[in-house]
């Protein structure tokens, strides 16, 4: 004899983050949960929820990790999965895709992107 409502909604499981497919679905599933449960009780947030947000559409990344994707990007490599990027790591810095080299990483990966910036616009 209660009331019940019922409604949907789809997430969809980001396949370009720089996560394992297991990460990813967790991630999807995290954030429904979290949105179902705002919509269920009508809470309001004060601040917008910025954890959907991919690399792809940050003007700068947040992590180190996220940053060495983000580069890669935009030097046009592939980046779906861990051996993509351990493969263009390697292949443009001559470096291991380990913690201990990510400072290394990053600015010997913009290097590279500055001095293709520059080149294209000499062009």
């Amino acid at each position: 004899m209660g009331h019940s409502e019922e409604s949907s909604f789809e997430i969809p499981v980001d396949k370009s983050g720089y996560m394992t497919a297991p990460q990813q679905y967790a991630s999807a599933l995290t954030f429904a949960k979290r949105y179902a449960l705002i919509n269920v009780l009508g809470i309001s947030t004060s601040e917008e929820d910025t954890d959907a947000t991919t690399v792809n559409k940050e003007k700068d990344a947040k992590s180190v990790k996220a940053r060495i994707v983000f580069i890669l990007r935009k030097l046009e490599y592939e980046t779906e999965t861990k051996s993509q990027v351990e493969h263009a790591v390697k292949k443009l810095t001559n470096l291991e895709l380990t913690e201990k080299n990510y400072g290394e990483i990053v600015s010997r990966l913009e290097a590279i992107l500055s001095e293709r910036q520059n080149d294209s616009s000499k062009s």
